[in-house]
């Protein structure tokens, strides 16, 4: 009880000192909310989470929104008050789903309109069931009254063949139309083998497991991304919080600051690939208004990271604003299959060299790189294999900007052969022509 009164105590003071998801997240971490849904894997527990998430993520989105409308930070007061502005309004806040977190969804064509998964089974498409008998209305409506435009011939068959074409483009990857067998009739059988208690599906006859206990492996994501793969080699645990579980967190202001500086520089960037002229003083103003003040430790720290990306901007101003842009893409978006998993990513800025080629840069706002550690780091590449085999670009350049030294750190993309005794051993030493032949 004395815990409960200081946890009060505690909350009540930082209340004017917290912002709304700072509040929120430190009020569950400190009673203990999380543990238990992280220790029992349920579906509960994963609705919860994710209702979790979604909260926060409401109150980040509010956040941003009332400093842009104010340019000052909302209070816990000033959120509670946005939520019964909401709730009156009759806007109810949305709530996980169970298509969120991998489960089996059970519905009718009808109710499938503007939805699409992954994977898809359209059944029993037999004679009577699908398309199904055609049955008089009870009432029948002049047609004179339809506003739309009848369909010709059978129209029972017309509109059962447009919902047929509704469920078939549900499907993401993969469809299946499936049809149920004849029953047949055994007359005469001595002794009936015993029916099994359970019904059979697609052959399945053991016990089904508990339906409130949930599989961690159906849940990992099926594609990939650098980050993800990064967080995995640093600690695989906290990989399963953040990707698996998606055990929401609060604002990190490296985050926050990283994400304010590529879309400046996007924003910078792509007015000029129009022709605009781009002042200092433009690019401040989209420095200010792409600003996001979420994770700082405090108001002071924010403050002296906000001049200081300002002056890590008129530092890349003054190297770039002379100078033409020869830019092939901006954020560019590449999804690269690699051993059977799909990785995913976005590349800052493709540059055209002269030579034909492209150059690979990615911003980075932390501590410059050395070039022994450019030269083995995963991320370009990823992104070089990417340039070339899912955008058809050549990379012949992979450059590291980090936006706070300056500083440029390249990584030629080219592979030479380092022939040596083990090419005997290679399996390739057949086709390569550097193979060592000793």
């Amino acid at each position: 009880l004395s815990y409960l009164k200081e946890l009060v105590r505690e909350r009540q003071e930082n209340i004017t000192r917290e912002t709304p998801s700072e509040f929120i997240f430190n009020l569950v971490t400190n009673i203990g909310y999380l543990r238990p849904l992280i220790e029992e894997e349920t579906v509960e527990n994963q609705l919860s989470i994710k209702n979790l998430d979604i909260f926060l993520n409401k109150a980040k989105e509010f956040e941003i929104k009332h400093r842009e409308d104010t340019k000052e930070l909302p209070t816990v007061v000033d959120f509670l008050d946005y939520m019964e502005l909401v709730l009156e309004a009759g806007d109810n806040p949305a709530q996980a789903e169970l298509e969120d977190i991998d489960t089996v969804n059970l519905m009718t064509v009808h109710a499938s309109k503007g939805l699409e998964y992954p994977v898809v089974f359209m059944v029993n498409l037999v004679a009577d069931r699908f398309p199904t008998r055609n049955k008089s209305d009870v009432i029948e409506v002049p047609d004179e009254l339809i506003k739309e435009t009848l369909p010709s011939g059978d129209e029972h068959i017309q509109e059962e063949r447009r919902l047929f074409y509704v469920g078939m483009t549900r499907a993401q990857k993969y469809l299946y139309l499936t049809e149920t067998g004849l029953k047949m009739e055994y007359v005469g059988k001595v002794a009936e083998e015993k029916k099994s208690g359970q019904d059979s599906l697609f052959g399945v006859t053991s016990p089904f497991r508990d339906p409130q206990a949930i599989s961690v492996a159906n849940l990992i994501p099926q594609t990939m991304s650098y980050t993800q793969i990064d967080t995995y080699n640093a600690c695989p645990l906290k990989y399963k919080y953040s990707y698996i579980l998606r055990i929401p967190t609060l604002p990190n202001y490296a985050l926050s600051f990283g994400t304010t500086m590529h879309e400046t520089l996007k924003e910078f960037h792509t007015k000029r690939m129009f022709g605009k002229n781009v002042s200092l003083e433009d690019l401040y103003e989209i420095y200010e208004r792409k600003w996001i003040p979420l994770g700082y430790d405090d108001e002071k720290h924010r403050a002296e990271r906000f001049e200081n990306g300002k002056r890590v901007l008129e530092e890349y101003f003054n190297k770039h604003a002379a100078g033409k842009d020869n830019i092939e893409a901006l954020e560019k978006s590449f999804n690269l299959r690699i051993g059977g998993t799909n990785f995913f990513g976005r590349i800052d800025r493709i540059d055209n060299l002269e030579n034909g080629g492209v150059e690979i840069i990615d911003y980075k706002t932390g501590t410059a790189k050395t070039q022994k550690d450019v030269d083995r780091d995963a991320q370009v590449t990823i992104y070089a294999m990417a340039a070339k085999e899912a955008l058809g670009l050549k990379p012949d350049l992979l450059t590291l900007y980090f936006l706070e030294s300056g500083e440029r750190v390249i990584k030629k993309g080219q592979f030479e052969a380092n022939p040596t005794i083990q090419c005997g051993w290679c399996d390739y030493k057949d086709i390569c022509p550097f193979a060592y032949k000793g």
